[in-house]
């Protein structure tokens, strides 16, 4: 073999091998300044042209997301110190970024919710946390917002990730919301005035009227039937005086149900005790029950009335639609709360989803009992299924010590 020919060659396969090497290490250093984003493009060399390729990297995007979202996002320090914001940030300020980079944060928190936001600052340096705070901005306007907090290591310096949520709208609305109904409760309850109003001058004009005139009817049956001595002339009479003092009870039930005399004297549980024993008084069936414990509280006539009513209400419906042999009634005070339950054995019914469900399907009772216990601030509950009966429970907390003026419970008797 040709010796200089052999290390001719091995010159070359070097040389070779060398420059191999060195586009290996070129192109080692471009993907690791890609990986690490050092670069924002590369060229590649090709046979009859170079070509540039810009590096759209995840950092470029999430830039872009900040920039543009509703959201405010910042990046404030430990001691609220603001690193950066973007452009919704500097609005919910009303402040030019350039002003708010470096400045505080806590100079726009109004004084009241200082503690929740340096709480929400704490919690957000220890992982996350969330709550709403105010601000005002750089014009004196109230910013309510939802305050996302998150931790962030910012090139070893202990930072927060902020994220504020405009919620003027949402206030504007609950408030809008709000307003509507207090109108809707202003109405029920002048809605609820007028029909008790009603029912006063109606239980008058049935107690002045047709009750006086059916009592009055009982005395002459009574003197007519002293005065025959024909015992058949006389069993006729005697039954006919016992349907009237049957119509007598009924008109009486009638006018004290309009406006029960016992509430404003003895109070709600003698109110609802006299107004079962009437309704027992007319019929042998269902059996009504009533129980209550020892303790009592004052409270505002027009809360022991709509109480009232709704046991009324209540009894009422289980007499003409559940075929029930026992109603229960008990009311009871617990946890600063009064709770009455109306419980028959009857044969209950499929519940309706909601209110208005239960106004289509003709069960306007029960949501005129709903409505009441809201007028007193309460909750109102049905259960029922076919052929299990029907509980409704309703539960008041109790009244306000300035409104204790009113139907007090008092010892009956």
């Amino acid at each position: 073999m040709n010796i200089e020919a052999q290390g001719g060659f091995n010159s070359s396969a070097q040389q070779t091998i060398d420059e191999l090497r060195g586009q290996l290490a070129e192109a080692q250093e471009i993907l690791q300044a890609i990986s690490q984003h050092k670069v924002d493009a590369f060229v590649i060399s090709r046979s009859n042209q170079e070509q540039i390729y810009t590096l759209k990297d995840a950092d470029h995007a999430y830039q872009v997301i900040l920039e543009t979202i509703n959201e405010g996002a910042a990046t404030v320090g430990a001691d609220g110190t603001i690193y950066y914001c973007n452009p919704a940030f500097a609005r919910l300020l009303a402040t030019p970024i350039e002003q708010l980079i470096g400045s505080s944060l806590h100079n726009f928190v109004l004084d009241v919710d200082k503690a929740t936001y340096l709480f929400l600052l704490h919690q957000g340096i220890a992982g996350r946390s969330k709550g709403e705070v105010t601000f005002q901005n750089s014009v004196a306007e109230f910013v309510p917002v939802l305050l996302s907090c998150s931790s962030l290591n910012l090139e070893g310096l202990e930072s927060i990730c902020l994220v504020a949520t405009d919620l003027t709208e949402q206030k504007h609305q609950l408030e809008e919301k709000r307003k509507v109904e207090m109108a809707l409760a202003e109405i029920r309850n002048l809605l609820t005035q007028s029909q008790e109003t009603e029912r006063l001058l109606l239980a008058r004009e049935l107690h002045d009227g047709p009750l006086q005139e059916v009592i009055g009817m009982t005395f002459d049956l009574l003197l007519l039937s002293q005065s025959l001595s024909d015992p058949e002339q006389i069993a006729k009479i005697n039954d006919l005086t016992a349907a009237v003092q049957k119509t007598a009870r009924q008109l009486r039930l009638m006018a004290q149900t309009l406006r029960p005399p016992v509430l404003a004297h003895l109070g709600l549980a003698a109110a609802i005790r006299s107004h079962l024993k009437q309704v027992q008084e007319t019929r042998e069936r269902p059996l009504l029950s009533f129980t209550t414990s020892e303790e009592s509280w004052p409270m505002p006539e027009e809360t022991a009335l709509s109480l009232l009513r709704i046991v009324q209400q209540a009894v009422h419906n289980a007499l003409q639609h559940a075929d029930a042999e026992q109603i229960d009634v008990t009311l009871h005070f617990e946890n600063e709360y009064l709770h009455i339950e109306i419980k028959d054995d009857g044969q209950g019914f499929q519940k309706p989803y909601n209110r208005i469900e239960f106004a289509r399907d003709g069960h306007l009772g029960v949501v005129g009992m709903a409505e009441r216990a809201e007028t007193v601030r309460g909750t109102f509950e049905i259960l029922s299924q076919p052929e299990s009966g029907t509980s409704i429970r309703v539960s008041v907390p109790r009244p306000l010590a300035s409104a204790g003026s009113g139907a007090e419970e008092k010892s009956e008797p």
